[in-house]
């Protein structure tokens, strides 16, 4: 009996001392990301909320069955501080629409990857009426010629690194540019698109990745200028893509009131797209944006196709002009 219950008793023991480990790292991160606008690196911390309230979460119930009650109730403390910002996701304004639903797809492909087919699958079985391609190459350009006759209009606008994009649609398309965020920055599509419930100007973007001091602020100056554009333009509009961003940082929440535009994910929950890997370790960096007068009648994150990144699918339709 001593011999077969000691290693259970070590593993028990390293089990606490895991626990009380992710009290202190994780409650630390956790305090430390509402300094966002401190430090680049502390606005990192931000995004991983629904992990920490996880982490923390278990640590606690590891710590109560310890009898270590104090230092359960600090992880549950800590995990309930998460927990606030995570919510009010779950809950928004119920959508209640009597007009055309319309389905749109966004998708950041990877450059690198060059499994086309997947991809092409996935738009054949979801049956978009339009898709955002992004980091689209020449090579990809051309796989998604297969497109070509189930989506008659579009742009594509293929690079060989990762600024490349790509719009198909199934319905008209009014008016369509491309513009640069900045000197410098990544492509921006700007298109009117006419929908049976109305017509929407459908803003496609993807800021630079904010791996270091220089490329962080050239984000957050990005989505400042994302937010401009789209308060600039009347009637329906959606802004949709990788913001390099979640909706717990500071600088996103500058570009919602900048914009105007609603977050979509509220009523529908976290909806993490990045990385492409099981759900506990995903994060929300892929958005859909919108006006009031757009009614979300559904959103979900689609299944891996080879891309670091999974699809976002968003059901919507327009309210008819006053």
């Amino acid at each position: 009996m001593s011999q077969s219950g000691a290693p259970a008793g070590r593993l028990w023991r390293a089990l606490q001392w895991l626990a009380l480990a992710t009290i202190l790292v994780v409650g630390a991160c956790t305090l430390l990301a509402f300094a966002a606008r401190g430090h680049w690196r502390l606005e990192l911390m931000c995004h991983f909320r629904a992990q920490y309230f996880w982490m923390l979460a278990l640590a606690a119930v590891v710590l109560a069955f310890a009898r270590r009650s104090r230092l359960a109730m600090i992880g549950t403390a800590l995990a309930i501080v998460n927990l606030v910002l995570i919510v009010p996701l779950y809950f928004g304004p119920a959508t209640v629409t009597d007009r055309p639903v319309s389905r749109g797809m966004s998708l950041n492909v990877y450059f690198h990857n060059q499994d086309y087919d997947r991809t092409l699958e996935l738009i054949r079985a979801e049956d978009p009426d339009f898709v955002l391609l992004l980091e689209v190459t020449p090579d990809w350009a051309e796989a998604m010629r297969a497109l070509d006759t189930t989506y008659p209009h579009g742009h594509l606008e293929p690079r060989k690194d990762s600024g490349g994009m790509a719009l198909f649609s199934r319905v008209p398309i009014e008016d369509l540019e491309v513009r640069r965020l900045g000197d410098y920055g990544p492509s921006i599509l700007l298109a009117r698109l006419v929908f049976p419930s109305g017509t929407l100007t459908l803003i496609g973007g993807h800021t630079s990745s904010p791996k270091t001091p220089q490329t962080f602020e050239v984000r957050n100056q990005e989505l400042l200028e994302l937010g401009k554009m789209a308060s600039s333009r009347a009637g329906a509009v959606m802004l949709l893509g990788d913001m390099n961003c979640t909706s717990w940082s500071p600088y996103f929440q500058d570009m919602l009131t900048v914009s105007g535009l609603l977050d979509s994910r509220r009523g529908f929950g976290v909806d993490g797209s990045w990385p492409a890997a099981p759900l506990p370790l995903r994060i929300p960096i892929d958005h859909c944006l919108a006006t009031p007068d757009v009614a979300i009648a559904s959103r979900r994150i689609g299944a891996a196709v080879g891309s670091d990144h999974r699809p976002l699918i968003v059901d919507f339709s327009i309210a008819e002009a006053k």
